[in-house]
């Protein structure tokens, strides 16, 4: 069996025994858009593989397709946060789609045809976040954060209409 496919597995399981394990989860993909990480290529096709928990910090796994590696600025972005940020190039074996009969072989025990499994080449992302950006929910905390942002705009907007009038005043003087 095909060893992400069986880490997927027992995380799905995970998931189902813990609620604070899918709220964790929930939580560091809150972390990753507030840094706008996926703004960065190929970052949106990650899939998780692997979750583990330490006392002060989180390690997760992600898998992406060869010819869709994570851009790397994304990793540069995570380490201004903390983050440790690995790549690593392997392979998975999967299953090949049946389209004829070359794309079986005969099982030898049984007796029976089975699709015939694919080497294929992957990107396996590892990071270690630090427990305080996502189990703090007031220090990334997504609708605060927007907030802030929209106030930071308008006084922006406010500092540009001052100002405007400001040189119109002194240009009809």
């Amino acid at each position: 069996m095909n060893l992400f496919i069986l880490s997927q597995y027992k995380l799905i399981q995970e998931l189902y025994k813990d609620d604070t394990f899918l709220d964790t989860l929930i939580n560091v993909d809150d972390f990753f858009d507030i840094l706008n990480l996926y703004v960065y290529p190929n970052w949106l096709d990650c899939e998780v593989v692997e979750v583990k928990f330490l006392k002060y910090f989180t390690s997760i796994k992600l898998k992406s397709p060869y010819n869709k590696m994570p851009h790397p600025r994304g990793a540069v972005l995570l380490t201004k946060y903390d983050c440790q940020v690995k790549y690593k190039e392997t392979h998975e074996y999967v299953v090949k789609e049946v389209n004829n009969i070359n794309d079986t072989y005969v099982d030898e025990k049984s007796g029976e045809r089975k699709p015939k499994v694919e080497k294929k080449k992957v990107w396996i992302v590892d990071i270690l976040i630090p427990n305080k950006h996502i189990i703090n929910d007031e220090i990334y905390d997504l609708d605060g954060a927007q907030e802030k942002i929209h106030d930071e705009q308008e006084i922006e907007e406010d500092m540009e209409n001052a100002i405007t009038n400001n040189s119109e005043g002194e240009m009809n003087a």
